[in-house]
């Protein structure tokens, strides 16, 4: 009994601890993580040894100020409401913590641990949450399992759940004598040796979790994806005032940015590329739609002064497609961002078309720019949306020049001529001047040139590195004259400011180049890593994408990258973000989609049975001989199924040869009690022999009392003082405890009969 109660205290300690502590790691503040101390102090001063019992009125008051407290957090705006719920639930699980346990308060703790759970679900989406759950769960089925354990176990001993000092005081009072040897106890049966938690407990336990994670994860896949809110506080916490964010890529961009963000690999957003019927392009067909290093449109960025680019607020946003475009060349980039603090999202090549997935989301275009937007009061959770788009390579000058001109993008561009420095202007000339020939040079060899020159004459290096070599001057000039190393940022603010200098329009986009495949899901994964920053310039009346940085910016992003995603860690975490962006079109793609072919396919192979056809095995033998195939949703179902009745003929064996077992031990055990229990007949036919008339009217106990007290002098002058009761108890193990006697247990018994008879026919012979 003892290891029952004490192990039922120590498990809800344990998980009323483990959900502090997932609701203070999602709140991100220790006031919740008070509850450790209490627990472990309440543990073994009240639980286990009784002594301290804080009195009712304490802890009434406490109750009361709880509520109190909560209602004065509540009084807030926006969050704050939230988490006075939930330090309400800290509150109130402290004041039950302070209290002698009996069950019921036991399951309102445990309510209440459900509850703070809850509550860091609403506050964070982060991957840890996923493991600290996973390990939640496992206590919750094992701490319910020895609830209701405990439940029985009172039946037996009232006194379970009290304090070794109060159990010493009642040490005898009990309903089950020491000596009993059965093993069932008040209508509750423990296991052989007396135990309450048994090796077949332990197992039902591990058994119940494992179904209990399958059947939510069911649930989660099946369920209809209709999005709910979370508040992830550390994406709240990178949101600050408008133009401003942590990623490299909002409406204002400091020189230095990306670089810092270059350091991280979290992941910013997932994409997946289809066609018109949402079927994904295979990695090798990837290159031709978006590009071998496809470059995510996101900010741009006009307006330079002292190392900063800001972007031209321009008032009218809204969505117009591309007129003249035909079905042929639309290709679908379904897109789900992280929280990044900014409304940019991204897209490559040319947007024609673009829409959220969910239908309170909207998406802004601006005409001028060609970025697109999302809500700026929906900043603090994932965005899934989707973009038609033209791939790069199908975007002809010619047809570049019209898509922008019908787009309405005519306009001033005295701004995009703004240069600071005469310096930049000087040196983009004289670098201009060394390459003409006897032609004249048109704007857009121009531009070639002073990018070529950047990236491919050797005099400029790729770095992180964001020491200044001369603060007192502009940081594009520092780095260009002097330092002659940086990263993306530098090389593409040079080469806008120089070509700005020899009255070329420029602009600065801020966005991500490049991407990993993640083969087990076909989708392109995109992290802080690949941020980057090129520009635009106009030339001949359309835009050209121009990117001066030197290649080894594409090795090291790619050598980083591969570190990272070869990376348990973050596979682990690139694949729980997935779960948490799993939306209706990918439910539709990965789940319904598949399963109504699946429904369709086992139709026909039904519709074929009755007609004498069997298409289902050559389905198999396609799949089963097809590798890429295996990892399929069709494969995996085929698989599903072949193990579903694999398993089901295993079982039916299973039973079978357990009934067959059974009978066999059954037929055993009634051929042995036909003979163990003969000497029953032969101790009765004994005593009948003898005038003993009361035998039909009593209990084999009884019978055994009364031939004792009638034979006494006899049974005791031989020394044969109750045998008879050992006989009749020896039946009653034959004939009701199914354990027949072993042969050594047949000779003791047919000696006792034989004492017997020579005892009490002697006075006749």
């Amino acid at each position: 009994m003892n290891t029952l109660r004490n192990t039922l205290f120590f498990s809800l300690t344990l998980q009323i601890c483990i959900a502090a502590g997932i609701f203070a790691a999602a709140e991100e503040a220790p006031l919740v993580l008070v509850t450790l101390p209490i627990a472990v102090a309440s543990l073994f001063l009240i639980d286990l040894l009784g002594w301290v019992r804080p009195p009712t009125y304490m802890l009434n008051l406490m109750a009361l100020a709880a509520f109190g407290f909560a209602f004065a957090e509540f009084r807030n705006e926006g969050e704050a409401r939230l988490l006075a719920g939930g330090h309400l639930v800290a509150y109130l699980t402290w004041t039950f913590l302070l209290q002698s346990k009996d069950l019921p308060r036991m399951w309102w703790m445990f309510a209440l641990s459900v509850l703070q759970v809850a509550m860091g679900a609403v506050l964070t989406i982060q991957p840890w949450f996923g493991a600290a759950l996973f390990v939640y769960t496992a206590s919750t089925v094992w701490t319910m399992s020895l609830l209701s354990l405990a439940r029985a176990a009172l039946l037996v001993d009232p006194q379970l759940l009290a304090p070794d000092s109060e159990r010493r005081q009642t040490a005898d009072v009990g309903l089950i004598p020491e000596s009993r040897t059965t093993v069932a106890r008040n209508g509750v049966r423990t296991d052989e040796h007396g135990r309450w938690i048994s090796p077949r407990f332990l197992g039902g336990g591990v058994v119940t979790f494992v179904l209990m994670l399958m059947v939510g994860i069911a649930f989660f896949v099946l369920t209809p994806r209709v999005w709910i809110g979370q508040l992830n506080r550390e994406a709240k916490a990178a949101i600050r005032q408008p133009g401003s964010s942590t990623t490299g890529f909002a409406q204002n961009v400091k020189l230095g940015d990306i670089g810092q963000v270059m350091e991280s690999n979290e992941l910013v957003m997932q994409v997946s590329v289809t066609d018109k019927a949402n079927r994904k392009f295979p990695q090798a067909e990837l290159a031709s739609y978006i590009g071998v290093e496809p470059l995510f449109r996101g900010a741009i960025l006009e307006n330079y002064s002292q190392g900063a680019w800001t972007e031209e607020k321009y008032p009218d946003y809204f969505w117009v497609a591309a007129p003249g475009e035909t079905e042929q060349l639309r290709v679908k980039v379904q897109i789900s961002v992280q929280p990044i603090g900014s409304p940019v999202l991204f897209y490559p090549g040319a947007a024609l078309n673009a829409w959220s997935n969910s239908d309170n989301e909207q998406i802004v275009f601006n005409t001028t720019t060609l970025a697109i937007k999302r809500q700026e009061n929906e900043l603090e959770k994932p965005f899934n949306y989707v973009v038609s788009i033209v791939p790069p390579q199908s975007m002809s000058r010619r047809r570049d020049r019209r898509w922008n001109r019908q787009l309405g993008l005519e306009m001033n561009y005295t701004r995009l001529l703004a240069t600071p420095s005469t310096r930049l202007t000087e040196l983009a000339k004289q670098v201009l001047r060394k390459s003409i020939n006897d032609e004249e040079l048109g704007a857009e060899s121009a531009a070639r040139i002073l990018e070529s020159y950047l990236r491919d004459s050797n005099e400029f290096s790729y770095t992180l590195d964001l020491s200044v070599d001369d603060a007192k001057i502009d940081p594009v000039e520092d780095f260009v004259f002097n330092r002659k190393r940086g990263h993306c940022e530098y090389f593409a603010s040079a080469l806008a400011l120089m070509l700005r200098g020899v009255g070329i329009p420029t602009r600065l986009i801020s966005g991500f180049k490049g991407a990993e495949y993640n083969s087990l899901t076909g989708d392109l994964e995109v992290r802080d890593l690949h941020a980057h920053a090129w520009l635009e310039a106009r030339v001949d009346g359309g835009w050209i994408t121009l990117d001066p940085t030197p290649g080894e910016r594409d090795t090291a992003v790619a050598t980083k990258a591969k570190e990272t995603t070869t990376n348990l860690a973050e596979r682990t975490r690139s694949f729980w973000f997935q779960g948490m962006n799993y939306n209706n079109s990918q439910q539709e793609q990965l789940v319904y989609g598949p399963l109504r072919e699946f429904g369709v396919a086992v139709r026909s192979n039904f519709e074929g049975l009755m007609q004498g056809q069997i298409p289902l095995f050559s389905q198999i033998k396609s799949i089963a001989t097809t590798p890429s195939e295996w990892l399929s949703v069709p494969g995996i179902l085929f698989g599903g199924l072949l193990l579903l009745m694999l398993g089901g003929l295993a079982w039916g064996l299973r039973v079978l040869l357990k009934r067959w077992r059974g009978w066999s031990r059954e037929r055993d055990l009634h051929e042995r009690r036909k003979i163990t229990v003969a000497f029953y007949a032969r101790l009765i036919a004994l005593l009948q022999k003898l005038g003993f008339e009361e035998i039909q009217t009593l209990t084999p106990r009884e019978f055994a009392q009364r031939t004792e007290a009638r034979f006494q002098s006899q049974f005791q002058g031989a020394g044969l003082a109750g045998i008879p009761a050992r006989l009749v108890e020896t039946f009653y193990a034959v004939r009701f405890g199914e354990q027949p006697l072993t042969a050594d247990q047949l000779k003791t018994v047919d000696h006792q009969l034989d004492q017997l008879e020579h005892c009490l026919l002697q006075p006749s012979t």
